[in-house]
């Protein structure tokens, strides 16, 4: 059925003239104002860029710090000691700390930035304040990475929790300070691999067995150089065996009570080889050495330093080390012609390091400079003739003249300064003599003495302040004198020579 024709007319598409010509108006109208728009969105778009380059020039510039700098900005904050930051309960030692604390609480970026750093995390630190001990661990082991590991555990009874938690990831380890039992060391499993581990300080807080490898866990470690050993006495008087792969260039060995020589020079002979850097302390001086027969001296052919502290200078007569540039002397005492006497017997061996010697500090000496002991050293510096510095310094409480109190009966001595006095007609000592440090420590000493001191120091000094020829050997010009002489503010505590 077909539609009526109002509808038709209703539905009619037909276009119109009329609709031609307003289409064709409105055309023309956007056409015109088209340019202003596009103008004015310019203008808009290049007010946007304004302002949001003002806003970020007024925002902070840490803002706009990029993540690689943050990182090197929180590793020396944590390597720092800034006043305000480190605490002395929490400061270097438990930097990781610190900065998830602080200033990874700033904003999300920083955050991101502090837990994305594995070096931040690289540094692991036990005592006896730790708290959360297995959750510290896990989380500085994870956020570290493949990063290196610094490990330092002071608390022996956190001693075995910590060694758990690394030993898995033993080829990270670089540097550890480990202080535990005797029996917590043995009882660490052999066999792991230590790639990097350069530098091994480790300290035994209970009686040691010596016939146990306390550190044989440790004897693939082919990159460890430099090792330092604290332990108490061992049950027969003798020092802790040390595995013999190291390849060590510097010893640190800081023992209780030692009654005999041989098993610590068999010690030293291992290293011999590469060994360039040698402390070593001990108690005892070694009363029963007449018993251990013929102990043949060990060769040191780059050994450059040593320091021997209390009664190890015993060892002198046990070595053969002819590069020594500095030799170290520390809470001495002189009894029986020791320890010059054992010194002038070294200096004088066919292997002597005589050439090359350049410095040698007696330091928190507190024996006696009387006329017998200043003599016995005398006698040494008159062989070295290449030494450029020389320290003495007395320990507290003592004095240049005396020692301790109870030696106050003893005579003082000038000698030493009367023998290193330059005058005509007589072979200088220490004629290449650049540098002269002292503590005299005067406490002790009268008026009279302290200025009878000051006498015989200040001509020494002025004998050497211009260099010349004494005997037909050239004497260089003092070029520094240092002098503390404590609670004495009477005499010049400072005396300059330089010519």
């Amino acid at each position: 059925m077909s539609p009526p024709k109002s509808a038709l007319a209703r539905t009619d598409t037909t276009p119109h003239t009329e609709g031609f010509v307003s289409a064709s108006e409105k055309i023309s109208t956007s056409e015109r104002y088209s340019p202003q728009l596009g103008i004015r969105i310019k203008n808009i778009n290049a007010e946007s860029a304004l302002r949001r380059q003002v806003a970020v020039e007024c925002a902070a510039p840490v803002h706009r710090l990029p993540p690689e700098l943050l990182s090197e900005i929180f590793v020396h904050l944590t390597e720092s000691n800034l006043l305000g930051y480190n605490s002395q309960k929490e400061g270097r030692n438990y930097a990781a700390h610190l900065i998830a604390t602080t200033v990874a609480c700033v904003c999300v970026s920083w955050r991101a930035a502090a837990l994305a750093t594995p070096r931040l995390w690289s540094r692991i630190h036990v005592d006896e304040q730790t708290r959360h001990l297995d959750a510290y661990v896990r989380t500085c082991i994870s956020r570290s990475r493949k990063h290196g590991l610094e490990i330092v555990c002071t608390a022996a009874r956190h001693l075995p929790a910590v060694i758990a938690g690394i030993l898995p990831h033993a080829p990270r380890w670089e540097s550890i300070s480990l202080g535990g039992f005797f029996k917590d060391f043995c009882s660490i499993a052999p066999g792991h691999h230590f790639a990097r581990l350069r530098d091994a300080s480790l300290s035994i807080n209970s009686l040691v067995d010596n016939e146990a490898g306390t550190f044989e866990f440790l004897a693939n470690a082919p990159s460890l150089r430099q090792v330092r050993l604290n332990a108490m006495e061992t049950i027969y008087h003798e020092p802790t065996k040390l595995p013999s792969s190291w390849q060590l260039a510097r010893l640190h060995l800081d023992l209780d009570d030692i009654c005999h020589l041989r098993p610590l020079v068999a010690t030293l002979a291992q290293y011999q080889a590469t060994l360039e850097d040698l402390i070593c302390a001990f108690d005892d001086d070694i009363r029963s050495s007449t018993l251990e027969g013929v102990i043949d001296p060990i060769q040191l052919p780059v050994l450059g330093s040593i320091e021997l502290s209390r009664h190890a200078f015993m060892l002198f007569s046990y070595l053969n080390a002819p590069k020594i540039s500095e030799i170290i002397f520390i809470d001495t005492e002189a009894r029986n012609g020791l320890p010059y006497g054992r010194l002038l017997t070294f200096l004088t061996l066919p292997s002597s390091p005589l050439t090359h010697l350049r410095r040698l500090r007696l330091m928190e000496t507190y024996h006696a400079f009387d006329e017998e002991t200043s003599e016995g050293l005398l006698r040494c510096l008159e062989l070295m003739d290449e030494l450029q510095e020389l320290d003495v310094s007395c320990s507290a409480q003592s004095t240049f003249a005396f020692g301790y109190p109870d030696w106050m009966g003893e005579d003082m001595s000038l000698t030493l300064w009367t023998g290193l006095t330059v005058r005509e007609g007589r072979r200088p000592v220490l004629p290449n003599l650049l540098v002269l440090r002292l503590y005299l420590g005067t406490e002790w000493l009268t008026d009279q003495q302290r200025r009878e001191q000051h006498d015989s120091l200040t001509v020494m000094a002025l004998s050497r302040k211009r260099a010349r020829v004494v005997q037909g050997r050239q004497v260089v010009a003092l070029e520094r004198v240092e002098v503390d002489r404590g609670r004495d503010s009477s005499i010049l505590s400072r005396l300059s020579v330089t010519g």
